[in-house]
C-alpha cells in the first residue's frame, strides 16, 4: 500500500495530537486483531481474550505510543541540527500518521 505523497504535504502541522494518536492506535489495533485471527501458530478456534491479555495489550499500546513520541523527538532534534524550521508537533503528527507503515 502506498500513501499518496500529497497526504503529508497537505497534512496540518498543528491541531493537536488527538487524531494522529487515534489513527496510530487504530492501526495497531487492526494489526493486532489480524495477527490474532490469522496467526499461523493457532490450530485451535479463536477463544475469548483473557483480562490479563487485554491489560497487557493496553500496556504495550501505551509503550508503543510513547515510543512514537520519543522517535518524533529524536527526528525533531536531527531536523533542527540540520536547519529544519518545523515544530515538534508537526514532526510528531508525521510520525504518528506514518506509524501504520511501520507495523
Amino acid at each position: 500500500m502506498q500513501i499518496p505523497p500529497d497526504f503529508f504535504r497537505k497534512m496540518p502541522t498543528t491541531g493537536g495530537y488527538f487524531y494522529p494518536v487515534v489513527f496510530a492506535t487504530g492501526s495497531a489495533a487492526i494489526l493486532t486483531a489480524t495477527r490474532l485471527i490469522f496467526s499461523p501458530d493457532k490450530n485451535e478456534p479463536i477463544e475469548l481474550v483473557s483480562l490479563a491479555t487485554t491489560v497487557m495489550a493496553v500496556i504495550l499500546l501505551a509503550i508503543s505510543l510513547t515510543a512514537l513520541f520519543v522517535d518524533a523527538a529524536g527526528l525533531y532534534i536531527i531536523y533542527k541540527v540540520l536547519g529544519g524550521t518545523g515544530t515538534y508537533e508537526g514532526t510528531a503528527r508525521f510520525v504518528l500518521y506514518s506509524s501504520a507503515s511501520h507495523h
